[in-house]
């Protein structure tokens, strides 16, 4: 394991050597100095060569009742959220900590500074928050990642985002907001009048009756299955990456589509179809409805018929 000492020894020698100039040393004293402290503060704290992790779990249960919406988020880790089974009025949280250090000492002092906190917030405290931080903030430069799994009333709205990790939502029936910035994002069996769900880097996959959707990723396919009739309004949009609509033919919405590399295929019972050349298509499903925008940069698009046995694989699942 490499240490705090050499690796300021290394960089020391590297830095003196490009500042030499006929035999000269241009390199400023006081900037030597800032490079000794700091490689003595990363040796003392064990911030250098994190190679080992020290593992962790705390389980929390939390009153659900009076709760409008649970609001839950992490840095680096995984959501998954379940309904409760039966009438639970409880939010059961399990919090999977895991901390590194140079040596084992060091890390488990890392997990050690590690709080799960769950304040409530909002009007009438109906906001339930679990999240985590560090117990001093000159911890923040280590190394920890903490994961949730959390068991809710089905009802109750979510608000959701992790930096880095998927999040994965089955059962609920409560709006949904959903947000990863690297991380594949999953809602299944969810019986919301609204999701969103984005992610820079990953891929999208939704079935719902849901209302309103807006689903949005930079790099990754998007898969929706929409098992409602009505849509008031919708959004799919990737630059990287194909969509697949599935959606149910009794339902009654207009579709936009455009692609700009790929090609746009529908297998529908579209009325009013207009298409400007095969990378360009607008359309009427039913008699009225919203609109549902579906744009691709580089990436095929798929309107087709739900499959009635996507449910049924989202039950199995469980």
């Amino acid at each position: 394991m490499i240490q705090a000492a050499p690796v300021a020894t290394i960089a020391l020698v590297a830095l003196r050597e490009r500042s030499m100039s006929n035999g000269k040393c241009r390199f400023p004293k006081a900037l030597l100095l800032i490079v000794v402290v700091v490689a003595a503060i990363g040796f003392n704290r064990g911030c250098v060569g994190r190679g080992t992790w020290a593992n962790s779990e705390e389980e929390i249960d939390l009153p659900a009742l009076g709760v409008h919406t649970v609001l839950i988020r992490t840095d680096n880790g995984t959501i998954q959220v379940r309904p409760t089974r039966g009438d639970s009025d409880t939010i059961h949280v399990r919090a999977i900590i895991r901390a590194a250090g140079s040596d084992e000492n060091a890390a488990q002092a890392c997990l050690d500074a590690v709080d799960i906190i769950t304040p409530t917030s909002g009007p009438a405290d109906s906001v339930q928050e679990i999240r985590w931080a560090w117990s001093d903030p000159n911890w923040s430069s280590q190394k920890a990642e903490v994961s949730f799994e959390v068991s809710l009333p089905a009802a109750l709205d979510l608000n959701v985002e992790t930096e880095n990790g998927k999040i994965d939502v089955v059962g609920a029936t409560g709006d949904c907001e959903l947000k990863s910035r690297n991380g594949a994002i999953r809602a299944w069996a969810v019986a919301a009048q609204r999701i969103s769900a984005s992610t820079q880097n990953g891929a999208i996959d939704i079935e719902s009756p849901a209302g309103e959707i807006d689903l949005t990723t930079t790099n990754g396919k998007i898969v929706a299955a929409l098992t409602g009739t009505t849509v008031s309004k919708g959004t799919l949009k990737t630059q990287n990456g194909e969509i697949r609509l599935s959606i149910d033919p009794a339902a009654n919405v207009q579709f936009r589509c455009k692609t700009n590399n790929g090609r746009i295929t529908n297998s529908l019972p579209l009325g009013d179809v207009k298409k400007s050349s095969r990378r360009g298509l607008t359309g009427q499903l039913g008699d009225s409805g919203g609109t549902i925008d579906v744009s691709s940069n580089n990436g095929a698009i798929r309107l087709e018929k739900i499959d009635p046995r996507r449910v049924e694989r989202s039950d199995e699942d469980e």
